[in-house]
């Protein structure tokens, strides 16, 4: 989930997953979606985002209207990702105002239930905090979990042509005080430049200046978040950086088929580089044998003055983020606690396994091309 009012704009992105680098939250797997959809990640029809509000207010700072502007500007700032083809549309309001008397453990209104196509993303203001806590446990809303618990929810119904068809999201007003920074598109966290929260070793200025808005974790004592990121100087901590802006585009690329319904947008394939291939372990003579996934792929612009790799240029992947992550066994089952398969998510084709993509690279304005520096670490 999120932390504090930044998380907001991340959340309104993402959907949890197992990967923690830029790349999609969810794959179609061998179970459960159409077989033609295998390996593909899963994502909204046509990049469109339709979503609707609640009647009520966010917070005392944030009541219906302003809060509607708050979430706007959360999505206008992935909508607006140069060479990612996604739009959203606030198409209205919720039947209700959603309180903690019709939303609990133990129901929902309709048109915020999985099935609830006509409205396929929710947005929930809770004002007072108690649906946090009824959902999440009494006291969660407060603000010294507002790292963790700001926004909540996700895609919780999956179309067989793997598409996502609704989510659910919950904006806790006690710690929404402020204009948000974004989760719903697809994503998955990121670990680039994470020494900007470990600081091992100490980040720079530009660690932070691309340290990724996708990032999973903020520590609890930041309240609020960006206390934690003054270094960034000019650039804004709520606006997606590269490797946001390259897994986003990886996701919803405009093509030559789609830039009319994008105008004044770029073309992902001609703005920017890519570097692609698959990760394998040795085998006695040094030959490439199994591959290995989740291994973390990190590229990493050269500057040609210092000739030093760049912290804000930096995108990344983890390899075999295509391929299934747990597909069962004889020993644990090869269904979980729902009785879903596991092999509904991911490929089980065997080419993917160590498979890593860095679409995305952006080439500095001006220059004709641009060396990037590829690293591997743990994952």
């Amino acid at each position: 989930m999120l932390r504090g009012v930044q998380p907001i704009i991340a959340f309104l992105v993402l959907l949890c997953g197992v990967a923690r680098a830029g790349g999609p939250a969810h794959v179609a797997g061998a179970s459960y979606f159409d077989p033609a959809t295998k390996g593909t990640p899963i994502v909204w029809g046509q990049g469109a985002i339709n979503y609707y509000t609640d009647q009520g207010d966010l917070s005392t700072i944030l009541p219906g209207p302003n809060a509607d502007a708050f979430v706007a500007a959360a999505f206008a700032s992935w909508t607006s990702i140069p060479s990612a083809a996604v739009s959203a549309t606030r198409g209205g309001q919720l039947a209700e105002d959603v309180d903690g008397t019709n939303l609990t453990l133990t129901g929902m209104p309709a048109d915020i239930l999985p099935g609830a196509n006509s409205t396929p993303v929710g947005i929930v203001y809770d004002v007072d905090g108690s649906i946090t806590d009824a959902l999440l446990g009494t006291g969660a809303s407060g603000p010294t979990y507002c790292p963790n618990n700001s926004a909540f929810g996700g895609v919780d119904n999956f179309g067989a042509n793997a598409q996502f068809v609704h989510a659910l999201i919950i904006l806790n007003g006690i710690c929404a005080q402020s204009s948000p920074p974004g989760r719903v598109l697809g994503l998955d966290w990121s670990q680039a430049d994470l020494n900007v929260i470990s600081r091992n070793p100490a980040p720079t200025a530009a660690d932070f200046a691309g340290f990724p808005l996708m990032h999973q974790t903020d520590p609890v004592s930041c309240l609020p978040v960006a206390t934690c990121y003054s270094n960034r100087g000019a650039v804004d901590p709520a606006q997606p950086k590269m490797d946001d802006q390259a897994a986003l585009s990886r996701l919803y690329p405009v093509t030559a088929q789609n830039l009319g319904s994008f105008p004044g947008k770029q073309i992902f394939a001609q703005a920017t580089a890519r570097i692609h291939g698959s990760v394998f372990f040795t085998d006695a003579t040094g030959q490439a044998g199994q591959p290995m996934q989740g291994v973390h792929v990190v590229a990493r612009w050269i500057d040609p003055a210092t000739r030093l790799p760049s912290g804000a240029a930096v995108v990344s992947s983890i390899s075999g983020f295509l391929f299934s992550g747990n597909a069962g066994n004889v020993i644990t089952g090869y269904t979980d606690s729902s009785g879903l398969n596991f092999d509904r998510f991911g490929s089980d084709d065997t080419a993917l396994e160590g498979f890593y993509d860095l679409a995305g690279l952006q080439i500095p304005s001006g220059a004709t091309n641009a060396q990037y520096q590829l690293t591997v670490d743990g994952g």
